[in-house]
């Protein structure tokens, strides 16, 4: 009987690249589309309110700068440090798939 065997260690990465792709399914993918565009905006209307003259543009400046480093580096160091407290990390993963012939 053919067996294929498939198997992966369960790592950071790993969780990281899970965590992600379920991010693109359902309402998710959208909510992100929007922290996108509110991280975008924040930033325009901050860099515009500075070029105009007003101190205020700043602070809208800070926040959708924080929200980027939140969302692109804060949030997957997080994960990472997390991680190694599961009691899943490291574990090995395996499949095997054969065809039945009864």
């Amino acid at each position: 009987m053919d067996e294929v065997l498939a198997q992966y260690k369960w790592t950071a990465d790993e969780l990281l690249l899970a965590q992600h792709i379920h991010s693109r399914q359902g309402l998710a993918k959208y909510f992100r589309v929007l922290v996108k565009g509110l991280i975008v905006f924040l930033c325009a209307i901050g860099l515009l309110s500075l070029v105009f003259g007003q101190i205020g543009g700043a602070i809208l400046l800070a926040i959708g700068l924080f929200l980027f480093v939140l969302h692109t580096v804060i949030e997957p160091w997080r994960m990472r440090r997390q991680f190694r407290i599961r009691p899943d990390q490291g574990v090995e993963v395996e499949w095997r798939f054969s065809r039945d012939t009864n």
